[in-house]
């Protein structure tokens, strides 16, 4: 990787944290993957009840309590644990393989003539390789989500790690980096480096910038939403305002919701939308449930983000959500409570000149 300071194309390499890798086993998925591995019928199930019928006891106040009987997962210390998670684990490798046969994925090679290399898998951190290309990466986020629905795993975007080819350019790392949630390693010499600027989207991609603000005076609040494409030029804009009140969570998860669905009805097919709100972000990337009014929006976020396998959110820093935040903002002095921008406001005009440079 370090190597490879030439070419069009750069090289991506993702270093995986599996959360609770033996715990979230999915026993329909183990016995599915060994029946597909050819397993006989007899064989498959011996194992799957060497699996199925473990149960635990606890000690609680000193107090026995159980039989507890578990749903999911690998009995840790047990012998058989290991390979049966290295089956386990082929599902993911024959995925893989499946995109690169159809040219989908691409690994990397170590020299001129030797076979690519496009994963290690390990019990708790997975090596993924390919290139450093919007639709490569799109192609492996797939992967990762089929696997994860299938499987019952989960990866911990946000303990894993990212690296790159030097010949790979700035806007696309960052892309990337915003498009998985990863920080991108930098060696062990330096620490993991993050945004603060705002960065330009990759060629024929959008980015749309999201924030909501508070005015606890006039029991109100307001969003921003903010359209720009690869040029940072300005393409459009939108502020509201709304007679209540709500958390600050629900006042952004309002603007990602908006914003969603203005991408939509404009027919926009590659947007990266942006938000300076963590909770939200992570609530969106990672399924989180809330039985509140925010879980309700959040849900609807959901809803319109399947509706568009190219809509990614990304969480940035306040430095770099500056647009949306001013817009925000001044959604409070707008003579009507629903403002659609054409031209660029006085409130972000120099922000967006500056940005462009």
């Amino acid at each position: 990787m370090k190597c490879k300071s030439r070419g069009k194309e750069g090289l991506v390499a993702l270093k995986l944290d599996v959360s609770k890798d033996f715990d979230r086993v999915k026993w329909s998925y183990l016995q599915a993957v060994m029946q597909k591995m050819g397993f006989s019928d007899t064989w498959v199930k011996w194992i799957m009840q060497c699996v199925t019928t473990v149960n635990y006891h606890v000690l609680l106040n000193n107090d026995r309590v159980g039989p507890i009987t578990p749903l999911c997962g690998l009995r840790q210390g047990d012998p058989l644990s290991p390979y049966l998670y290295i089956i386990f684990s082929e599902g993911l490798t024959s995925y893989i393989h499946h995109y690169e046969s159809r040219g989908m994925l691409h690994g990397v090679r170590i020299c001129r003539g030797s076979p690519s290399i496009s994963h290690l898998l390990f019990a708790d951190d997975s090596f993924l390789f390919c290139k450093a290309s919007v639709s490569e990466v799109t192609n492996l986020k797939h992967v990762l989500d089929t696997y994860e629905a299938a499987s019952g795993q989960a990866i911990n975007y946000q303990k894993s790690a990212i690296a790159y080819s030097r010949n790979t350019e700035a806007n696309c790392r960052s892309f990337i980096n915003n498009l998985l949630g990863v920080v991108e390693s930098m060696g062990h010499d330096h620490m993991p480096t993050h945004v603060h600027t705002w960065e330009k989207p990759p060629a024929n991609w959008l980015k749309c910038n999201v924030d909501g603000a508070i005015f606890m005076t006039e029991r109100k609040f307001g969003i921003g939403i903010c359209f720009r494409d690869n040029s940072g030029s300005f393409v459009q804009a939108h502020t509201m305002t709304f007679p209540f009140e709500v958390t600050a969570a629900e006042c952004e998860a309002t603007a990602m919701k908006h914003a969603l669905a203005l991408a939509l009805s404009n027919g926009f097919e590659r947007v990266l939308f942006e938000s300076d709100c963590q909770q939200v972000v992570n609530a969106l990337r990672n399924d989180y449930l809330y039985a509140n009014e925010l879980g309700t929006l959040l849900s609807t976020c959901s809803s319109l983000l399947i509706s568009n396998a190219n809509y990614n959110v990304a969480y940035v820093r306040r430095q770099a959500n500056r647009v949306a935040h001013n817009l925000a903002r001044a959604s409070l002095f707008q003579s009507s409570p629903n403002v659609h921008h054409y031209f660029p406001p006085s409130c972000i005009s120099s922000i967006i000149l500056n940005e462009m440079q």
